[in-house]
């Protein structure tokens, strides 16, 4: 079967670096590129410019031939011309265009099917490039050559050699080179009845194609489609990519691309066993090859030719195929024997592996400086967490001991003591000593009670309870009066279960008596504790005429939330632990449109030792 397309990397243009000669450079190669015919007197005019080297001169003027017959298929002169401006460049030390001209040179010389001067002239280039370390111009040159070792059909080499440019291109990002790359890969793959592979890798290269509206290159892979095609026996598929891709080469006017469509278009209809179309396109392609010189494609050609012939029937005419193809093939094996074993000088090989090698461990070093990077990075963002977490549990505790101060002041409310002690000491002045005794029992017992349960963060509902009665037990003593008290609980018989804040009711009474005469009024308190799924409801109510400061008893609030939750964070085990405290409700009672005292609702979590 005919020989599918590889891409080959004719190198970069040379360039002047003198910006007044960049304009007749770039005049010559639009002039080849357009074919306007006046190529040659631009590169008389350009051997005639001042100021450069004469041997400079000349070399790039040879170049520039060289490139005019390149893209007229005249190899012969191609090659006298390249050769010649390689002897300039030479002389003067030009490693850069020195490489180029070799590269180019390889090109034509693999055109015409003289792969050993082909591999040869590759692996000038490459040594050259090598001492350069121009890691694209490697690549390239990589590329060149595995297509000389895929031509051989040593597949192992030529899938290694487009590895080492793949990964070149890769890392530059180079669309175009990554696509001729899947391009040529894929026809090795194609080549080894690896299908799968295949497929893929022309689509890879399709796609970059088409997103790069590279239609003369996408019109080759298509042509390589087609050919896989007919491997796989979709063969009015592949005559479809065929003939699409033949339109445009023929419109190209890229007889080399035009040679091979052909040729593999033939194959596909000797497949369909439509063979006088075979054999009609086949002859086509044969032309083409005979009168730009293309061997390989003729070689292939007539090997297609002659299965045709015999798939035919035909069998005079597939011997007399056979015998041109045999003829042409040992014509070639002879011209170049290194070319079939992939054969490179020892000291090239040797230097391409030091390359390898030197790749690797640079590689190795980007990984660990690249994991050491990353190790610092994750080091430092540790230690941001780590610190910021201790600054947050820092102000935490400030906090939480700011507002323990305050809650134990609340507790030891020392104005509120010292206006017990005055009380107990006026009923002595007065002579009032059962009076005074009896407050003194009463505010003795509070003082006990408030000292056991200040010391801890939360205590029992029932000792809260307890508390309550005691504080109104010495009330009713200050004040000689008696207090009403109703206290109400869904969760009486679970009292000694259920934790409250200590005395949890002390701010919100103390504020009530503290604020509003007794005397007048007799005092009655309601309180409440209620269980409401997990939440255990507090509501305080008395008939006072005290003022309902709520800025005061929502402080007090507060305080009672933020020591909660600093506790729970210390590791407090309960059944239930808050989250929040539920809001703080304060209202004035009426009865008639008249005041009639206050209530304070809000809401703990429900929580059981």
């Amino acid at each position: 079967m005919t020989a599918l397309f590889p891409f080959w990397v004719i190198a970069d243009t040379l360039e002047i670096q003198k910006g007044s000669y960049e304009d007749l450079q770039n005049r010559i190669y639009e002039s080849i590129e357009h074919r306007t015919g006046n190529t040659n007197e631009l590169i008389s005019e350009f051997k005639r410019l001042g100021g450069f080297d004469a041997d400079l001169l000349l070399g790039m003027a040879n170049y520039f031939k060289a490139e005019l017959n390149y893209s007229e298929a005249a190899w012969n002169e191609a090659i006298e011309n390249y050769s010649a401006a390689i002897r300039y460049f030479d002389s003067l030390n030009e490693e850069g265009r020195l490489a180029i001209t070799y590269n180019n040179l390889g090109l034509v010389y693999s055109f015409i099917g003289e792969y050993d001067n082909s591999l040869d002239a590759y692996s000038k280039a490459l040594a050259l490039e090598l001492d350069m370390g121009d890691q694209t111009a490697i690549a390239e040159t990589y590329q060149n050559m595995a297509n000389i070792f895929s031509a051989g059909e040593n597949y192992d080499k030529a899938l290694e050699f487009h590895q080492k440019a793949l990964e070149v291109f890769l890392q530059e990002r180079n669309d175009i080179r990554i696509a001729a790359t899947y391009n040529n890969l894929a026809t090795i793959f194609a080549r080894t009845q690896k299908y799968d592979e295949a497929s893929q890798n022309y689509l890879n290269a399709l796609k970059t194609y088409g997103n790069l509206g590279m239609e003369h290159e996408e019109s080759i892979v298509l042509c390589n489609i087609g050919s896989l095609k007919t491997r796989e026996g979709s063969y009015n598929e592949a005559v479809i990519y065929l003939e699409r891709a033949l339109v445009i080469l023929k419109a190209r006017g890229d007889r080399i691309g035009e040679a091979r469509a052909y040729s593999l278009l033939a194959d596909t209809y000797a497949k369909r066993n439509d063979h006088q179309h075979a054999i009609f396109l086949h002859r086509k392609a044969l032309n083409i090859a005979t009168t730009y010189s293309l061997n390989d494609i003729y070689i292939d050609t007539k090997f297609s030719l002659y299965t045709t012939y015999k798939s035919a029937g035909n069998w005079e005419k597939a011997l007399a195929a056979y015998e041109g193809y045999i003829k042409s093939r040992d014509q070639l094996l002879k011209e170049n024997p290194a070319f079939a074993g992939g054969v490179l000088d020892k000291e090239l090989e040797h230097r391409i592996i030091e390359r390898d090698r030197m790749l690797q461990r640079a590689q190795l070093r980007e990984r660990i400086l690249f994991g050491l990077f990353v190790f610092v990075g994750l080091l430092a963002f540790l230690a941001f967490i780590i610190a910021t977490y201790r600054r947050r549990i820092i102000r935490s505790q400030n906090e939480y001991e700011t507002v323990r101060s305050k809650l134990l002041k609340e507790k030891f409310n020392a104005t509120a003591v010292i206006d017990y002690l005055n009380s107990i000491r006026e009923e002595m002045i007065k002579g009032n000593n059962q009076n005074a005794v009896s407050q003194l029992d009463g505010f003795s017992n509070m003082m006990q009670i408030m000292m056991e349960n200040s010391c801890q963060q939360f205590i029992s509902l029932r000792k809260e309870i307890e508390f309550l009665r005691s504080f109104l037990d010495f009330q009713k003593e200050r004040y000689n009066c008696d207090i009403e008290c109703n206290i109400e609980s869904n969760v009486i018989h679970n009292a000694d279960q259920v934790m409250v804040p200590s005395m949890l009711t002390q701010s919100f009474i103390e504020h009530a008596f503290v604020n509003s005469d007794c005397a007048e009024t007799k005092p009655t308190l309601n309180f409440a504790f209620m269980r409401r799924g997990n939440v255990l409801d507090v509501i305080i109510e008395n008939n006072l005429n005290a003022s309902a400061e709520s800025a005061v008893l929502e402080e007090r609030h507060r305080n009672l939330g933020i020591s909660m939750v600093h506790h729970k964070s210390s590791g407090y085990k309960m059944h239930r632990l808050l989250n929040h405290l539920g809001p703080l409700h304060t209202e004035v009672r009426t009865v008639g449109g008249r005041e009639a005292g206050h209530r304070v609702r809000f809401s703990l979590p429900f929580m059981v030792n």
